[in-house]
């Protein structure tokens, strides 16, 4: 739990650690590769099968952060792409912006790789569930290297037009980073979030017998937040997960499996945050499956994981993938920017250069 986790002792370890942390000193440093093979590597433009979307993931993630080569984000992602996570300040619009982030997260994380966990295929949005495995031994946003192996747990939605990603979200353990990086106490992470084999490509686009439509499944995940959470109708839970419904997110303390854990965990953040209102901004959906971005507001007038009431406003992100077993949920994988609620509640001191919380538009 988070009960010990105090603005001095958070401060005690960091110090002033991240202030005025930028990229941009970073810019220009990839160049655009040649024009020729760039043509006949890239994917055609305008195609937006599902087959070539998935190779376009394939290409960003195995080609281009696996192999650590940002030149491969030249040949996929559009011009005018905007890349958005919670922490990471002073990224650039388009291919040059993207190979930039590669850059900097390169030069921090030599060895980084992303084993990818899941996949969901929508008609122009890609779910993307991975683990960050790598070994801090160059500065992080102000952070010396520490020789330290992490392994984050995170999400991204890529939107996608004209056969090109773009826009990118991304949430990712921050929190956990930072504890595993010594400068935060531990968070009590969930033991259910361990890692597990990794996908590998090609992988199957087709959804299981018996699995609801993609569009049903999209109506039943939004109801899902909005009757359970904005609607405060807890009462309803065993109609939307099945008996042995799982909660997995790695700042959460595991849950009992099943509606009552999940009821009993919806109760205490609407105790914590009696006004708390989640808003869907990015679902996508293979049927089976379901990733989506929302965005929860409230004020903290409650006891929330172990912080008195300090009646501050809130404003988080977040990433969920849902799994379904015919039309009810079996599995909800999260990831939410728990470092920017700390933040923002002044339990630990705002990261310079880097908002508390800028949830995407």
């Amino acid at each position: 739990m988070l009960r010990f986790l105090t603005r001095r002792s958070f401060m005690g370890t960091s110090s002033g650690l991240l202030a005025g942390a930028v990229i941009a000193p970073q810019m220009g440093l990839v160049p655009m590769r040649n024009a020729v093979a760039a043509q006949s590597a890239s994917p055609q433009a305008g195609d937006t099968s599902p087959e070539r979307i998935l190779e376009v993931i394939r290409m960003l993630y195995e080609d281009g952060w696996d192999a650590h080569d940002p030149s491969v984000v030249f040949d996929i992602v559009a011009d005018g792409h905007v890349y958005h996570d919670s922490i990471t300040p002073g990224i650039g619009t388009g291919p040059q912006g993207y190979a930039d982030l590669m850059t900097f997260y390169l030069g921090a994380f030599p060895d980084l790789n992303f084993p990818i966990r899941d996949i969901v295929i929508g008609s122009d949005a890609v779910g993307v569930r991975w683990t960050a495995d790598a070994t801090q031994t160059g500065d992080l946003l102000g952070i010396p290297a520490t020789g330290k192996h992490l392994t984050v747990p995170a999400m991204a939605i890529h939107t996608f037009t004209d056969g090109k990603i773009s826009a990118t979200t991304v949430i990712y353990d921050t929190l956990g980073m930072l504890s595993q990086l010594g400068l935060a106490p531990a968070t009590g992470s969930n033991p259910s979030a361990t890692p597990e084999a990794a996908i590998s490509f090609p992988t199957l686009l087709a959804s299981p017998a018996g699995a609801i439509s993609p569009d049903a499944a999209k109506e039943v995940a939004r109801a899902f937040y909005q009757q359970l959470w904005n609607e405060r109708r807890v009462d309803l839970v065993s109609e939307f997960v099945t008996p042995a419904f799982a909660y997995i997110d790695p700042a959460v303390p595991a849950l009992p499996p099943g509606p009552g854990g999940y009821a009993a965990f919806v109760r205490s953040f609407e105790s914590a945050f009696p006004d708390l209102h989640i808003d869907i901004d990015t679902v996508v959906s293979s049927g089976s499956s379901v990733a989506m971005h929302w965005v929860a507001t409230g004020t903290q007038t409650g006891e929330f994981l172990g912080i008195p009431p300090t009646d501050l406003p809130i404003s988080t992100e977040a990433i969920t993938f849902l799994t379904f077993e015919g039309d009810r949920v079996a599995t909800n994988w999260s990831v939410f920017d728990a470092l920017g609620v700390l933040m923002q509640l002044g339990v630990i001191p705002p990261l310079g250069g880097a908002p508390a919380a800028t949830p995407a538009a």
